[in-house]
């Protein structure tokens, strides 16, 4: 400080103050103290001048006397400072460097002057020295200083232990390698912080070596966090064990940084490279599996557990606990390796994840359904009510299955290809066959008026398709107003795909979806299916055309002008949904009724080169069947839709074996023949097929004849024999029709989808180990309009900005059941092992973990017990 300054800064303090203690430690100003006193103010040195007289003199001199106590080396111990009862009053002084930045800080006591003193490389800097003036509190000690010193060298946004320890292995992640040079590191040891970070590190997470390093830090802790979690290091580990009272802050530390959506990129590259020097692959044979489940240290380890949840699905595929296994799985699910909320990168493919145990999920319900092998129905009505309610679930679960297995496939990874083989086997030897046979004796077996089922085509219960436009449209039509229906028509849109839909529409606000089936023609095809749905007296056919009223029904333009007797148009999917509000507005306004031809389904399953896309060709279909309902209702002011389809399908993953060839048809006068059916007149007995006329089963107006193969038999591979459809098998014409609805007033009041809520069991909760263990209920069982909640959960110091002082983990809140003991979650928390207020303000507090609203808050007691010192 130069002397116009000192002098000022003197004058200043003496305008307030009649006693002013400047104090200088090194003596710096010793020679020139006299030539700066302010007028009128009287110099004391305190290395001349005796303490009692000094004292005498302050306190018996002249009040208007002002004096400069001057004290030329380090301040005496308070017991032994004669004067520290003046220092009391006296104004401070102090012209050296260390002091001037001590104020400039803030800091209360001059006890910190050496420390200062000691990095004065640190504050050579005006740039430094601004940036922790930013963070200094005036009660902070020489290691919390070093520790905000380090934060701005680091950058760190925030100045605690774990977040400054992440940002250094942040660098490591950055740089590619755990080998990697750590530029704050270099920092720290350039401006004398290296040693205070080394013991800092020892301190909170116990961390003690000769020669420390990031990345023995990192390989440590890691080792720690997974000892935590299972309980057991394999022994060539042990050596990396971090000192146990830093364990509970390595927990809380680690998960700080997968719990990052910025950072967590970092701990999966790193934490790969870890797990391949500690060669856990070569280890983890020797735990027991049943340990790991609870663990998220390393990816590895989600494989190896992923891989074992498959063995046992497969290995207890007869006597699963359906509930149990899922649960575990769901668990797994809502996890760090498969977390929706965190991205992908080349080192944690996530998605694979969420897709593996979506698999396996769905699969455990698969084999619960297919642990039967033999079906036997007293009725065609009885047989339909048990598709319709149970058996279309194995469709279903089979067609989930596929799909989320061939998006696994797409990493490379083979992990669910046993799975999908145990599937397909069950899905053709339990279900499809068996199925078929129980069914084909409901076909053949005649009724009480001497006529099978596919003489007299009729299923109590379920409306025939060709009655669908006087049972469904027209009386909707027939009702007091201005009325309009839309029928969108997706071919090949069977039964369980439509029940998905369902679900995702009733999971809209205000939409109300009922699912209910219609007895489809036979043979299930296109241009029969499709003329069956629309407006007419006669259905007859002209060579293989099928005609409506005597019209062709075949282009969109006939059914245009079919349409037109009831004031109504076709219109494309494709096209409806390109238009823009207004102009889709313009293109409904002439009329009452609206049919919109979606074809994604057939489009792709029908073609041999395309068939093995056809499971994702009915995910886009749900997809965009949702899409359109809900631009009718909520952009166009539509008020009634009726989703349904021509026919439904039969598809295998895998191709049918010969068995299933039945041969291509010989009859004299074929009209049309495809892989499951035949259209024909004067067709003769086929012993592989069932035979049947086309005037019994659409009531067209012809002498054709059919045949359809027996089972789920083709009569030709030829095009492709996996996506088939044609004959008389639930799946193909038990064909669905889906009730939407815009709903109104006091009905739309209930029908808002909301996700579950969560509540904590218990109260008065007082924590006195690091380790504590919560119970939290689901509040609502998970149905259309409940939707499952994801959700984070930690204990946070509610005194210091909502700091969380334990991990914070993630949990899905997803059951169906309305059992109290199915809806709750164990859920243990790790508190930091640090210093607690018996009387602070701290409490459990649950988030959404998509939208970070808080959820659920309950204050909590942490008194820990005096062991947790040591």
């Amino acid at each position: 400080m130069q002397s116009p300054e000192i002098q000022e800064n003197l004058t200043r303090l003496f305008q307030d103050n009649r006693v002013v203690f400047w104090q200088d430690p090194d003596g710096e100003y010793q020679e020139s103290v006299e030539s700066l006193l302010p007028a009128g103010v009287k110099l004391i040195d305190l290395n001349i001048e005796p303490k009692l007289k000094v004292k005498v003199e302050l306190e018996l001199g002249a009040a208007d006397q002002q004096f400069l106590v001057y004290e030329p080396y380090p301040r005496p111990a308070t017991e032994e400072d004669w004067l520290l009862d003046v220092r009391f009053y006296a104004a401070p002084f102090a012209a050296d460097r260390s002091s001037q930045i001590l104020q400039q800080l803030g800091l209360e006591t001059m006890t910190l002057r050496d420390h200062i003193s000691l990095r004065k490389k640190f504050f050579a800097s005006k740039v430094r020295l601004t940036a922790l003036q930013k963070r200094v509190d005036s009660s902070d000690t020489a290691t919390i200083l070093d520790r905000k010193m380090m934060a701005v060298l680091a950058k760190c946004e925030t100045n605690d232990l774990t977040s400054l320890v992440i940002t250094l292995f942040q660098e490591l992640a950055r740089a590619g390698s755990l080998e990697a040079e750590s530029k704050s590191l270099a920092e720290f040891t350039k401006y004398d912080l290296e040693a205070s970070f080394w013991e800092q590190v020892k301190a909170g997470f116990g961390y003690e070596t000769t020669e420390p390093s990031l990345k023995n830090l990192l390989l440590s802790m890691l080792v720690t966090d997974f000892h935590h979690s299972v309980g057991a290091v394999p022994v060539s580990m042990h050596a990396l064990l971090l000192r146990s009272f830093g364990e509970s802050n390595v927990v809380v530390c680690l998960g700080r940084w997968r719990d990052s959506a910025t950072s967590s990129f970092g701990y999966d590259k790193l934490s790969a490279q870890a797990a391949r020097v500690l060669k856990l692959e070569e280890h983890l044979p020797e735990l027991n599996v049943d340990n790991l489940f609870e663990t998220r240290t390393f990816l590895l380890v989600e494989q190896f557990v992923a891989s074992r949840l498959r063995d046992r699905l497969l290995a207890e595929a007869d006597s699963l606990d359906e509930l149990a296994f899922c649960e575990r799985v769901v668990a797994r699910q809502s996890g760090y390796w498969a977390s929706v909320l965190l991205s992908d990168n080349e080192d944690a493919a996530r998605t694979a994840f969420q897709n593996v145990y979506k698999a396996l999920e769905v699969a455990a319900r698969f084999m619960v359904l297919t642990q039967q092998d033999a079906f036997s129905f007293g009725s065609a009505e009885e047989a339909v009510t048990q598709y319709r309610e149970t058996f279309y679930k194995v469709d279903q679960y089979y067609r989930q299955v596929c799909e989320a297995v061939m998006a696994v496939s797409e990493y490379g990874w083979d992990l669910l290809k046993p799975l999908l083989a145990e599937v397909e086997a069950r899905y053709n030897q339990r279900y499809l066959t068996p199925f078929s046979l129980a069914w084909g004796k409901v076909l053949e077996e005649k009724s009480d008026t001497g006529r099978s089922l596919l003489e007299h085509w009729r299923i109590n219960g379920v409306a025939p398709q060709q009655h669908f436009f006087r049972t469904k449209v027209q009386p909707v039509l027939d009702k007091p107003g201005d009325r309009r229906v839309f029928v969108v028509i997706s071919d090949a849109f069977r039964y369980e795909a439509a029940e998905e839909l369902a679900r995702e529409l009733n999971g809209s606000n205000r939409i109300s979806a009922d699912l209910g089936a219609q007895l489809g023609v036979l043979p299930s095809y296109t241009k029969l299916g499709m003329a069956a749905l629309l407006p007419h007296s006669s259905i007859t056919y002209k060579d293989k055309r099928v005609m409506v009223d005597g019209q062709s029904s075949a282009s969109l333009e006939d059914r245009c002008n079919l349409l037109a007797k009831v004031k109504g148009t076709a219109i494309k999917a494709e096209t409806f949904m390109a238009m823009r509000k207004d102009e889709g507005r313009a293109f409904i306004k002439p009329w009452q009724v609206v049919y919109i031809y979606h074809n994604k389904v057939d489009a792709v399953g029908d073609s041999g080169s395309t068939e093995s896309g056809t499971f994702d060709a009915v995910r886009d279909s749900i997809d965009e069947l949702s899409a359109i309902c809900n631009r009718i209702l909520k952009s166009l002011n539509g008020t009634q839709v009726f989703v349904t389809a021509d026919h439904g399908f039969l598809y295998q993953e895998s191709a049918p074996t010969e068995i299933n060839n039945l041969g291509r048809a010989e009859a004299a006068d074929l009209v049309e023949q495809k892989k499951r059916y035949v259209l024909g007149r004067n067709l003769p007995v086929n012993n592989s097929a069932y035979a049947g006329q086309v005037s019994d089963t659409s009531d067209a107006d012809t002498d054709m004849g059919f045949w359809i193969p027996k089972g789920i038999g083709r009569f030709h591979f030829i095009g492709g024999a996996r996506f088939v459809h044609g004959g008389a098998m639930p799946q193909e014409v038990v064909v669905p029709v889906l009730n939407v609805k815009q709903l109104k007033g006091k009905h739309a009041e209930g029908a808002v989808s909301r996700t579950t809520g969560v509540t904590v069991m218990g109260q008065n909760f007082r924590i006195s180990t690091l380790r504590y263990r919560f119970q939290l209920v689901q509040t609502e069982s998970v149905s259309e309009r409940v939707k499952p909640l994801t959700i984070k959960v930690g204990l946070y110091d509610l005194s210091s900005g909502q700091e969380p002082v334990s991990n914070v983990e993630m949990l899905k809140l997803s059951s169906t059941s309305s059992s109290l003991d199915d809806k709750l979650q164990t859920l243990w928390l790790t508190l930091k092992n640090r210093d607690y207020d018996s009387q602070g303000q701290y409490a459990l507090v649950i988030h959404n973990a998509e939208t970070g609203v808080e959820e659920a808050r309950v204050s909590v007691t942490i008194n820990l017990a005096f062991g947790m010192d040591f």
